[in-house]
């Protein structure tokens, strides 16, 4: 998650910001962004999208540098939405058993649609 970070410290020196400010203007604790840089850890879902709002920017090129237009329009509605993102937050941390599960779910779901 180096890069997030980057993109967020390019957007900040490019607009002559101050980390104090910003993480005071979007009620972040104190040395969010600093902490973050360091531990090259990515955010809670709604701390990327208080920081792609702020710089108006999309959450997915803030996380991975490339914008909506080289997605399926499908994808592009889902990750708009700050729950999906702390959803997939969450099973990052899973284990390979819910993995499964849920891809069965997903997988059950497609199934169903085709009826």
């Amino acid at each position: 998650m180096e890069d997030f970070w980057y993109r967020v410290r390019d957007l900040i020196t490019k607009r002559q910001l101050k980390l104090v400010d910003i993480e005071k203007e979007l009620d972040l604790p104190h040395s969010t962004i600093s902490i973050g840089t360091v531990r090259k850890s990515l955010p809670r879902a709604e701390v990327v999208l208080k920081l792609a709002d702020y710089f108006g920017v999309t959450c997915r090129w803030l996380i991975t540098g490339q914008d909506e237009s080289s997605l399926d329009p499908k994808y592009v509605r889902v990750i708009s939405k700050p729950q999906v993102m702390e959803l997939a937050y969450k099973l990052s941390f899973c284990s390979t058993g819910i993995y499964k599960v849920v891809d069965a779910l997903i997988l059950f779901d497609e199934q169903s649609r085709k009826r």
